[in-house]
């Protein structure tokens, strides 16, 4: 750290001078002169990459998830969320599907999903016009003759989060609501976040969990021409508390033919009814609620909320006035599911995703990466959202947790066969949302038609097959690593937190 200038020979000193003194000037250290002190004087005061937090944007199902496989391994995280605390857990009516992939990883992380989820009997199928049956789909009964393992599992948001929320311990996983990332800046070894209210935090790596409107991305690819693109499809979602008794009571049980279970609806565009209209009750203590979400195509994308808990949409009278003329030609069941449905419980969105699929997952200071919509957003139509975004979580934090290297870690989550089978399922599932919503009355009785004669095994293979590029994903880190399931920290885990 110090440079020694024999006589005559420092810069300052004018050539043939007969000044004999020796010269001592300090060199200010590098990074890499850092590193080698730290490693003579363990009492150093800056804390080396392996102390440092893993930085997380975002508190969702991806967010949340993150921080629990990084739990399970003794890492901590900071996770940052943009809304507040009273949100974080709020019932907006919204649900998720949970693929077998996703399921396979919370059954891997030992958390209590029978108290939260619930697992379908089969899919009602029916015309929105009139409401008769199109087909039952008997998945449980079916898959259980087919042989083929596949699961059919429904998540509330609320109870989604509250299950992940439970399963954090604070003394791995910081969680700070109201305070999203603003900037991130990439050093050597190290990831600088700057958050709303001006302050900064450090972390070994950045992942961005912050969805569809991600900060992170934003960023990263500002000049890339990465922007959201409106699929052309508009959807309203909602819940309707139901009594017990009542004739829309009445109306959802007749839309429950099998008793084994919840049956989950699909109506079908028919006739002079337009877009498609699907839910699934929910019996809970609380008495009987039916959550259901509405699709049309549009040209025109809807304006824009502040709610990023319910993806920006707009919410309240304004959302529910305009999907009443919607339903004009559908049948009784879903005009007056509709109609009962508070105002404040009811959401509508335009379905975007991005229109270039071809962008990196990772930076290319390899220290930030993309996970869940932030790098592939897509139309719920797959179902495959939110299982997509558990699988990015868990893929992600077991490789950092196994590997000294972050910026190595994280060039193995961001694979070219991943990156690959993402955008083929977000092109398949913009796909779906066009067909499902089609005013085309060639398309929209084809659709029917298909789905009422197709063998039953044809329509399991290719609801599995949609989950493949999840499934080899998962297996891949599986292999790579058979232990990254297990905690290296059980006993902290088990202690009350608060």
């Amino acid at each position: 750290f110090f440079h020694v200038y024999p006589p005559n020979q420092h810069p300052s000193c004018p050539p043939n001078s007969p000044d004999n003194n020796l010269y001592i000037s300090f060199v200010s250290p590098s990074p890499r002169r850092l590193r080698r002190l730290r490693t003579i004087f363990h009492h150093f005061d800056l804390p080396t990459m392996e102390d440092l937090p893993v930085i997380i944007a975002g508190a969702g199902p991806c967010g949340m998830m993150s921080a629990l496989v990084l739990q399970r391994h003794g890492i901590s995280s900071i996770i940052l969320e943009r809304a507040g605390r009273d949100k974080l857990l709020a019932d907006v009516g919204s649900g998720y599907d949970i693929q077998p992939t996703a399921m396979k990883v919370i059954n891997y992380m030992g958390l209590p999903y029978p108290s939260h989820f619930h697992q379908y009997a089969g899919i009602h199928q029916l015309r929105l016009d009139t409401a008769a049956t199109v087909r039952i789909l008997a998945i449980k009964h079916e898959i259980a003759v087919l042989g083929e393992g596949f699961e059919a599992w429904s998540a509330q948001r609320s109870e989604l989060q509250k299950m992940l929320s439970q399963a954090l311990n604070s003394k791995y996983s910081d969680l700070r609501c109201g305070c999203g990332v603003k900037s991130f800046e990439e050093e050597e070894d190290r990831v600088k976040v700057e958050l709303a209210d001006g302050s900064t935090v450090m972390g070994r790596a950045l992942l961005a969990c912050d969805g569809v409107k991600s900060a992170v991305r934003a960023q990263l690819y500002k000049d890339q021409g990465d922007i959201l693109q409106y699929c052309g499809v508009r959807t309203w979602w909602g819940k309707t508390e139901v009594a017990e008794g009542s004739h829309l009571h009445q109306l959802m049980r007749e839309s429950q033919p099998l008793e084994e279970g919840l049956n989950f609806c699909w109506y079908m565009p028919a006739g002079a009814s337009k877009g498609c209209f699907m839910g699934a009750p929910s019996c809970g203590p609380e008495g009987t609620k039916f959550f259901w979400a509405y699709s049309c195509s549009d040209p025109l994308p809807p304006g824009e909320g502040e709610d990023l808990t319910r993806r920006g949409g707009v919410v309240g009278p304004e959302a529910k006035d305009a999907l009443g003329p919607m339903l004009e030609g559908a049948c009784e069941f879903a005009r007056e599911c509709v109609a009962a449905a508070l105002p404040e419980h009811v959401t509508m969105v335009g379905l975007y995703d991005r229109a270039r699929l071809d962008l990196p997952f990772t930076s290319k200071g390899g220290l930030v990466a993309l996970l869940g919509d932030a790098a592939h957003p897509q139309t719920p139509f797959l179902g495959q959202g939110a299982s997509s975004a558990l699988v990015d979580a868990f893929v992600c934090c077991a490789r950092l947790a196994h590997s000294r290297d972050v910026r190595l870690a994280l060039r193995a989550y961001d694979s070219e066969e991943r990156r690959a089978g993402m955008k083929t399922m977000v092109q398949e599932a913009r796909k779906w949302a066009l067909i499902s919503t089609s005013d085309r009355m060639f398309t929209r009785f084809s659709f029917r038609q298909a789905c009422a004669w197709l063998p039953l095994r044809w329509i399991i293979l290719d609801m599995m097959k949609q989950d493949k590029t999840n499934a080899d994903f998962f297996l891949k880190v599986t292999m790579d690593f058979p232990e990254c399931g297990h905690s290296s920290c059980s006993e902290d885990e088990n202690e009350e937190d608060d």
